[in-house]
């Protein structure tokens, strides 16, 4: 799992880590001086302390990359002046070096009495993080909205800092439409979704015989040449997911779109790569009404689904045959942005 920082260019995150507030050499006081009321890094960390433990030790985290619109020059001036690090925070987890997690809500989600209060509450662990996309478009400089409405997370390092080894800077996911040359990488993540994502919900001999063949490679293609809407995410490291889609395939169901085929590479979920995708499959289809079927028992996508907008209605499940195994399909439909 990844989540994103930005540093003002000229650093050496890649060298030293991140650094939390107790334990930066360079920290900036003006903010929480006048918050505080303190004048030094030490009385300000005691200050934080009394917060809650730990507070000092915490590094502000994001679910994903910035977006600016013509109304947020200041938020454009903000990212073009910082380089963006992807963090890895499962590999955190794993080596213990997370001592808690806080989330701070968009000022939209909080109770009105804490509207204008760094609301901080405390979840359980990484699988709490919610990845729906912040609403950029709400954000106007002239009005002050910026920062305060985008939701972020504190983590709470043991040693205050994020080692330099868990961060690599980002180049930018980029989604785009898929080409011939991709076949193997989407043939490749298509069979590793189906292992990794379906084991328990299929019988073993179905996902332990799939492979990734020089004829699946030929059909992949040819589904590239003959799909409406077939999309790829990329970074510098290559293709990390897809998604195709087009008009909905069963003339019943009351939309117009749908997605056919959706897998992110399973080292990359909850990267931010599925939420690009969907992005990208709706601006396709200009903010239609979309739906899609799902394997009936994988919690781990309905959650995704269903974090991005999807609503359940069982009246159109179904029930699918998979070399001759029945499994059922549950049914998820989106609104339109027109609507």
């Amino acid at each position: 799992m990844k989540l994103y920082h930005y540093v003002t260019k000229g650093n050496n995150v890649l060298k030293t880590g991140l650094f939390s507030f107790s334990k930066s050499p360079n920290v900036d006081l003006n903010y929480y001086t006048k918050r505080s009321g303190c004048k030094t890094q030490a009385e300000i960390s005691k200050w934080m302390e009394k917060c809650f433990k730990g507070r000092s030790r915490g590094i502000r985290l994001l679910i994903e990359p910035l977006q600016y619109t013509e109304r947020t020059p200041k938020i454009k001036e903000f990212i073009e002046s910082a380089d963006l690090f992807e963090i890895d925070v499962s590999a955190l987890e794993k080596d213990g070096l997370i001592e808690a997690i806080y989330v701070s809500p968009s000022v939209l989600e909080k109770e009105p009495e804490n509207k204008n209060d760094e609301a901080l509450f405390k979840i359980s662990d990484l699988a709490e993080i919610d990845f729906t996309p912040n609403d950029y478009t709400i954000l106007d400089d002239e009005k002050g909205w910026r920062f305060a409405f985008m939701r972020y997370y504190l983590f709470i390092m043991k040693d205050g800092v994020i080692p330099a080894k868990y961060i690599r800077k980002s180049n930018m996911l980029k989604v785009r439409p898929a080409q011939k040359e991709d076949a193997l990488a989407i043939a490749t993540i298509n069979t590793l979704g189906w292992k990794k994502g379906y084991k328990g919900l299929l019988p073993d001999s179905i996902l332990d015989a799939m492979e990734v063949t020089e004829k699946r490679i030929e059909r992949t293609k040819e589904i590239i040449s003959n799909t409406e809407i077939y999309l790829v995410a990329e970074d510098e490291s290559g293709v990390l997911g897809f998604l195709t889609g087009g008009k909905t395939k069963n003339k019943g169901l009351p939309y117009l779109y749908e997605i056919y085929v959706f897998y992110v590479h399973p080292d990359h979920w909850r990267g931010g790569i599925g939420t690009a995708l969907i992005q990208a499959f709706k601006k396709k289809i200009k903010g239609a009404d979309f739906c899609v079927y799902m394997l009936d028992g994988n919690k781990r996508a309905l959650n995704f689904y269903q974090k991005m907008g999807g609503i359940r209605y069982p009246e159109f499940d179904c029930d699918t045959e998979i070399n001759h195994v029945m499994t059922h399909d549950i049914f998820l439909g989106f609104k339109g942005e027109n609507k």
